[in-house]
């Protein structure tokens, strides 16, 4: 019970520090007057790569068998991580779609959340039908809503650093 409970563990460690490492190698710094120094295609390609890693990762762990995955006796811990792997999954994804599209944040959040909706359900149905596990709609809404305020979180930061630095558009 321990090694699953530390596994468990190490691996919330390791999202926070992903997250952290994202953030800080995009230079997402607020109240920073020049909030994105780095170079438009290298940021595009840094996301794109972060992206496709994190959602690579997304799809191991909801297909490993239940039986290698910690028994942690909190109510909902599931739902909890489905909401944090796809709210990871929608900065990452709306970032790319500001910084490689001139669209609106309205389009942009809803995209980022039609994803994490339509990722979500494939993975529901891979889970049922492939993986020995049993597909979930709450999961699904988990993801959704994970994906939701994925994207409005993006756009808050936007909007403050905007703000802040008293630009009138998003880099």
């Amino acid at each position: 019970m321990t090694q699953r409970y530390e596994l468990f563990h190490h691996f919330l460690i390791i999202r926070q520090y992903f997250l952290l490492f994202s953030l800080l190698a995009l230079n997402l710094q607020p109240g920073n007057q020049q909030v994105f120094r780095m170079d438009k295609r290298k940021k595009t390609y840094l996301l794109l790569i972060l992206s496709i890693v994190w959602t690579i990762l997304i799809f191991v762990l909801c297909t490993m068998p239940q039986k290698s995955l910690p028994k942690i006796r909190v109510l909902h811990i599931d739902k909890a991580a489905h909401f944090g792997f796809f709210f990871i999954q929608s900065v990452l994804i709306t970032l790319l779609l500001r910084f490689r599209t001139k669209r609106s944040f309205l389009l942009i959040i809803f995209l980022s959340t039609f994803q994490a909706f339509i990722y979500g359900g494939i993975i529901e149905i891979l889970q049922n039908e492939f993986f020995n596990r049993t597909g979930d709609w709450n999961d699904l809404i988990a993801d959704t809503l994970g994906g939701l305020c994925g994207a409005i979180a993006i756009a808050l930061f936007f909007a403050i650093c905007c703000r802040k630095t008293g630009q009138t558009h998003h880099p």
